[in-house]
């Protein structure tokens, strides 16, 4: 990313006991714990009971209709199963996405099929559970700034790693509506998608002499979801399971799909101007953690992919120089993201005005992971050593900022 024309010079609690005192009288009263259990009965057995043929993810794609119905089965890879790109439009948009099952009626009857649940979870990640508020004192009462809620909770989120994400109901589509999306559709298109039970296939359900959608014996149930933008790349659990209308239950089928990695930040500044400097001034120019939608001159970055990312910056010697003799240069730069005095990072030019960098050019900026959705300030700081070649008024160059993709952090590190 380039950033052109930079002026630059001169411009919790556990209850164990509970005490009650009276006149004369001190009591003590133990809390106890039992240990409780409960052991599922999932019904009796059938020669031929409910149960789940097969389950998938994919992309919805159609908007206002039912769940599934008239999808083509789509996803964002060749790969067997689903995986799915993050948004596009980065911050605050959707990934919308359908879970279906190929659902076996007991004694071959779908009448007998009485609902049939899905349960959504993270993956083994940490995922922040606070949110992003506009205006209010952080960005000066402005309705259009957005912040973090808590930046802290950000930093050492306390959610994911596979929680359950939610539990819905699926949906069920006629014979002909769940044919078109298994049998021609899937089958067509997609054919790796499904993921089968053992001994189940297209031709078990799709044959059109005796195939369980044919027949009648099985029928498709759906539901549409939907990831945001900040939920964290990597395998979402999918369980779904069935009951019949006697409450005897199906075993759970599992499958997992992928949110694929993606990486993308967006700055709102494109200029940072240093004001005025003198010759060995160590200058500095603040930012702030209030991210405005145009250009607010105050430097602020937000993460708007689904990964961790480290920034990194390239920058041109504004046509400053060499310290006179030398090849030493006349200047010198910091960096930081967020606000703490230890995570500035020093850097030189990496090559005169005019030139571009290379990838190997970058200097990473230590201290601050940009965590998921996190919003946070850019500082930054100019040195000029000795001097102001051919003493103009004003200096300018070109800045480039760009970011390394950073590992999450480990569950059993969350507290």
């Amino acid at each position: 990313m380039k950033l052109k024309n930079i002026k630059k010079v001169i411009a919790m609690f556990s209850l164990v006991a509970v005490s009650f005192a009276s006149v004369g009288v001190s009591t003590v009263v133990a809390v106890g714990s039992v240990e409780t259990q409960v052991t599922p009965d999932l019904g009796d057995s059938t020669c031929d009971p409910i149960r789940i043929k097969a389950k998938w993810e994919m992309l919805d794609l159609v908007a206002g209709s039912a769940a599934g119905v008239g999808e083509a089965g789509e996803d964002d890879s060749t790969d067997p199963g689903a995986q799915f790109l993050p948004p596009v439009a980065g911050w605050g948009a959707d990934m919308n996405y359908t879970v279906c099952a190929i659902v076996h009626g007991p004694e071959k009857n779908i009448d007998n099929i009485d609902r049939v649940i899905t349960e959504i979870y993270y993956p083994d990640i940490p995922m922040h559970t606070s949110g992003h508020s506009t205006g209010g004192d952080t960005c000066n009462q402005s309705a259009l700034g957005t912040y973090n809620d808590d930046g802290f909770e950000i930093d050492n989120p306390s959610g994911g790693c596979e929680a359950k994400i939610e539990q819905n109901l699926l949906h069920k589509l006629t014979q002909t509506e769940g044919k078109a999306l298994v049998c021609d559709a899937i089958r067509t298109n997609n054919e790796n998608l499904i993921i089968w039970d053992s001994g189940e296939d297209y031709d078990q359900v799709c044959n059109e002499t005796d195939g369980q959608l044919t027949k009648g014996y099985a029928a498709v149930y759906c539901s549409d979801k939907s990831l945001i933008w900040e939920d964290p790349a990597g395998n979402y659990k999918v369980d779904v399971f069935a009951f019949d209308k006697s409450n005897n239950q199906s075993e759970v089928f599992t499958n997992y799909f992928k949110y694929i990695e993606m990486m993308g930040f967006q700055i709102d500044f494109n200029m940072v101007n240093y004001g005025n400097v003198k010759i060995s001034e160590h200058k500095r120019v603040y930012g702030d953690k209030c991210y405005w939608p145009g250009d607010s001159q105050v430097p602020t970055v937000r993460n708007t992919g689904n990964v961790r990312l480290d920034m990194k910056i390239a920058q041109d010697d504004m046509g400053l120089g060499y310290q006179t003799g030398t090849t030493n240069w006349n200047v010198e730069y910091d960096a930081r993201v967020g606000d703490l005095e230890g995570d500035w990072t020093y850097y030189g030019p990496f090559g005169m005005k005019g030139t571009t960098p290379t990838s190997g050019q970058y200097t990473s900026l230590l201290g601050e992971t940009l965590d998921l959705s996190e919003i946070e300030e850019m500082d930054y700081s100019i040195h000029v050593v000795e001097k102001w070649p051919g003493n103009l008024t004003s200096y300018t160059g070109n800045m480039w900022l760009s970011a390394d993709k950073a590992d999450f952090d480990i569950c059993g590190n969350v507290t």
